[in-house]
């Protein structure tokens, strides 16, 4: 007869396995975004959007409300940040190109 304990062992010996071969497969994914590690992201300010898009802050906020423009990230300071990927999709997204990194 078949010890329990054992069972949960052996079971959890299995989900762990599984999940290290996930790990690994996650490790090089990051590998393959930039050798070395993952791209940083880069965050705008309201000024810099604004200044970009070409849009008045009455404006920016008129389209953030009403779905048309990305909704901004907040730093744990409170500042609302986008980041630079997000409004570049929104340019390419206007303009019926592929997005790039500004």
């Amino acid at each position: 007869m078949a010890d329990p304990g054992q069972d949960a062992l052996e079971a959890l010996r299995a989900e762990i396995s599984g999940l290290r071969t996930e790990l690994r497969c996650f490790a090089s994914k990051l590998e393959s975004v930039q050798p070395g590690g993952v791209t940083p992201v880069v965050y705008l300010s309201a000024a810099q959007v604004r200044s970009r898009i070409g849009a008045s802050s009455t404006t920016l906020w008129r389209w953030i409300r009403e779905g048309r423009f990305p909704r901004p990230k907040y730093t744990p300071g409170g500042r609302r940040v986008w980041p630079a990927d997000a409004i570049a999709a929104w340019e390419a997204e206007l303009a019926g190109t592929p997005a790039t990194m500004p």
